[in-house]
């Protein structure tokens, strides 16, 4: 038996590397789980590819879709119990060097669409008697990063909006967090690096060897999500916790 064993789940960018990881932590532990990414083939694909219930091709910026998607996963499983607020994006660029437009398309994926998921996946929440919402937030959302502004600023964003949420969802019984990995091995990091290096001066693998280890991998996020989206962690509400391997903890 799994400790989700009867529980209905959904979880957003389940195409990305952390989103599919959360995916299949929360199906290996007997959840129903509902997926979404704006690719409706490649979702489609990647559901059939973890034995997810179902796959829905979802804008997480925009209310109606992401209120279809919730209704889609409650007439699966009578209810909604865990959401998974994953999708993200990034632009790679000095701050002056970001138009309007630059900044908001990064935003409005990052915490709008948090904001739209949490918002709809807590309606079904309360309506079914509870629940738990999980934010991927960053260790960005925590201290400054260099080049990553509207990121780092939307990650920022999210972990408020889990601390407030958290206040205001807790007598109807809906736990909210904030997970906040470090450098973890994706397609997304791997296709940044080297503006990364030619903006800084840095060398990414270098300099994440000393300060984390080398990179994490999705699974390390995956773990915690699963966890917290569990009766395992039924006291823990509005908390910020992070996958970085100490990167954060040390000033060398």
């Amino acid at each position: 038996m799994g400790i989700l064993d009867g529980k209905t789940a959904i979880v957003t960018g389940a195409v990305g590397s952390i989103g599919r990881a959360c995916a299949e932590g929360l199906i290996a532990e007997g959840a129903t789980v509902v997926v979404s990414d704006l690719d409706a083939a490649a979702i489609e694909k990647a559901a059939e590819e973890i034995g997810a219930a179902r796959a829905i091709a979802c804008d997480v910026r925009d209310d109606a879709p992401m209120a279809a998607f919730v209704e889609g996963a409650v007439e699966i499983g009578g209810g909604l119990d865990i959401a998974v607020a994953n999708a993200g994006v990034v632009n790679v660029a000095p701050v002056v060097e970001n138009s309007l437009e630059d900044w908001r398309s990064v935003t409005s994926v990052n915490l709008d669409g948090v904001f739209v998921t949490l918002k709809h996946a807590a309606l079904a929440m309360v309506a079914s008697g509870g629940g738990s919402i999980v934010a991927i937030s960053s260790i960005t959302g925590k201290a400054g990063y260099p080049f990553a502004a509207s990121y780092a600023a939307a990650k920022a964003g999210v972990i408020s909006l889990c601390r407030t949420a958290a206040l205001e969802l807790r007598e109807p019984g809906v736990r909210v967090n904030a997970v906040c990995p470090g450098f973890i091995e994706t397609p997304m990091v791997g296709a940044n690096k080297d503006r990364f290096a030619e903006l800084s001066g840095l060398d990414l693998d270098e300099l994440l060897e000393q300060a984390q280890g080398g990179y994490g991998k999705p699974a390390d996020v995956a773990g915690l999500v699963t966890f917290l989206a569990s009766e395992r962690a039924s006291l823990c509400s509005g908390g910020t916790y992070t996958v970085d391997n100490g990167l954060t903890a040390s000033l060398l």
